[in-house]
């Protein structure tokens, strides 16, 4: 331990690998950068097998950084093998068997999803987004003395509320069974029983009042 209290800094060594070649190590990720797999690159003469270079992107940060790097790329590299293939198979002339096109698809569906995982911000599938558009909302409406701030009943006077509705698909509903009604808010129900009351008065008022003409209307008829 030295004098600051901190453990001494060691190299890191590994007992399975040889001591990190960068320069090796970065003509593996050239090669991965292009698709190229650990295993076909493990071919190439003079470069580090795939236990090797795996090994050393645990001791080399750096390494391990670029390697990321080189995945990322590698999705378009996937992507265009992928359609090379569609298009050998469309252009090959004869009718491919039911094996080969199961095997193509197979190894197509591969090569989107790799590409997906490696770079997702180019092949991931997008979630549905969600718009938030603002509304600016022009009257010439009288707002009150009091400024607009609407009633006891209604606070406030610029919040538009809707009552969830349930729709269930015709395939899923039991015989009989019609479209289901939407749940009216304690608002609404207080509106509809008020705008009820003021329709009755208006009717009561109407009666009484066609009562009392009716006499008249019926001396009027005598006397003439």
């Amino acid at each position: 331990m030295n004098d600051g209290g901190q453990l001494p800094v060691r190299k890191v060594e590994s007992s399975l690998a040889p001591p990190v070649d960068e320069e090796k190590g970065l003509q593996v990720i050239e090669r991965v950068a292009v698709g190229r797999s650990l295993e076909q690159i493990a071919e190439v003469p003079g470069l580090p097998s795939k236990e090797t270079f795996l090994i050393w992107l645990a001791m080399s940060p750096a390494l391990a950084t670029a390697y990321r790097h080189a995945q990322e790329v590698s999705a378009y590299a996937m992507e265009d093998e992928a359609l090379d293939m569609l298009r050998r198979l469309r252009s090959s002339g004869t009718t491919p068997t039911q094996g080969l096109l199961r095997a193509t698809q197979m190894l197509v569906e591969h090569l989107r999803w790799a590409a997906e995982k490696r770079n997702p911000a180019v092949y991931a599938k997008q979630a549905a987004q969600v718009a938030t558009v603002p509304i600016q909302i022009n009257t010439n409406l009288d707002l009150g003395d009091n400024g607009g701030t609407g009633t006891k009943e209604f606070p406030n006077i610029y919040e538009l509320k809707a009552a969830h509705v349930d729709v269930v698909p015709l395939a899923e509903r039991e015989p009989g069974e019609t479209e289901r009604k939407p749940k009216l808010t304690p608002e609404e129900i207080a509106r509809r029983r008020e705008k009820w009351r003021v329709k009755e008065a208006k009717a009561r008022e109407k009666r009484k009042m066609k009562r009392t003409l009716t006499p008249i209307t019926q001396e009027g008829g005598d006397a003439a």
